[in-house]
Parts: structure tokens; sequence; C-alpha cells
């Protein structure tokens, strides 16, 4: 899991999700999906079409991450509060799985420079709060200080359900979460939900 550092979004604004499932070339799986300004939701998820081209090439686990990094630049600037994926590729998924490596997730605002998941817990300028750690999961939230830190705490124990179910309940105006999709355990989902809408992939569904 790399995080991408907070960039200053727009305040005073409702959010809006979106979220994608990308059939990738060699029956490999890419989801998609972020926050965003009001009324840009279906733009944005149509333009993550663009990524259905994403070539899974790396097979070291900082690289992967790199490259999903760089995928999500594209959307800088394109009224996106935050942004994350998640990537399941067979092949390098086997060769993470034997070496007990897990990776293939990241989430921030894209444009800005990746680094490394800290495992710390950063407060966006509007009220969004933002975790990553190495391994995963990772989450953005607009949510109270001390909500973020038991969302944090949930993360850590890195089971979906309970972090899912909190999500929902301390930041209803909007939350982002990320697993990784590639090594042992990977959960490979992505959830995202702005108000009464809530949009959940896993690399299980059809």
């Amino acid at each position: 899991m790399r995080s991408i550092p907070p960039a200053v979004p727009r305040s005073g604004k409702t959010m809006d999700c979106f979220a994608v499932k990308i059939t990738l070339p060699g029956n490999n799986t890419l989801s998609v999906g972020g926050l965003c300004e009001p009324g840009n939701a279906e733009r944005i998820a149509a333009r993550c079409r663009t990524l259905e081209g994403f070539r899974c090439m790396e097979d070291d686990l900082v690289g992967i991450d790199r490259a999903l990094a760089a995928a999500l630049d594209d959307f800088a600037d394109d009224g996106v509060s935050v942004m994350g994926a998640t990537l399941f590729c067979r092949r390098q998924n086997a060769v993470f799985a034997a070496n007990g490596w897990r990776t293939g997730g990241v989430i921030g605002v894209p444009g800005a420079s990746s680094e490394d998941a800290a495992g710390a817990l950063e407060h966006l300028p509007n009220g969004l709060y933002l975790y990553a750690a190495p391994g995963g999961p990772g989450f953005a939230a607009a949510a109270a200080r001390e909500d973020a830190e038991t969302l944090m705490d949930l993360a850590r124990a890195g089971e979906p359900e309970p972090l899912l179910k909190a999500l929902k309940a301390c930041a209803p105006s909007g939350y982002l979460c990320v697993f990784d999709g590639m090594g042992p355990s990977a959960a490979g989902l992505l959830a995202v939900g702005a108000g009464k809408r809530h949009l959940y992939l896993d690399f299980h569904e059809t």
C-alpha cells in the first residue's frame, strides 16, 4: 500500500463518489474509485475506463504501487478530492503470495508525488483524514479526529467488515477504503460512499 500525499482540495463542498471495476489484459482486474465534487462522478467514472490499457509489468511490490499511483495522476485537478485503486494480476500475485508480500493498492490525492505509506493519520484541509500503511488497508474519511483514530485502529486490525461498517457510521458524508489486491490474505476490495450512495467492488464479483 502506498499513499499519495494530500494536496489542498477545495473546501465547503458536498462530496459525491465513483467506483469502476476494469478487466485488464491477461484477465487481470483493476478497481478504481474516489470522492469528487458533485456533478462530476459519472464523468470521472467514464474517464476511469481509459485505464483499461494498464499493464501489470512489474514484479516488485514497490514498482506495482508506483505504477498504480502514476496511472491516477491523469485525474489531478479534475474535481477529485481523493482517489484509490486496487489491483490483481495473476502472475505477480503468485510471486508475492509465495514470498509473503502484499501489494497492489494506493490511496491519496492524484497529482501529488507518491511516497511509501507511513502508517500515520494525516489531516487534509477539507476535513478528510487520510491513513495508509504497508500491506494496507488505507482509508480517507470526512470524520472527527476521535472517530478517525478509531478507524485507524480498525484498519490496523485488517478486517474489512468492521472497518467498512465504522466508515459508514463515522463518515456518512464521504469515505474511501482500499485493500491491497495481491499477496497472502489480500482482500482486493475498494469501497466508497457519500451521502446515500455507497459503492463496493471486490475481485470475487462477476
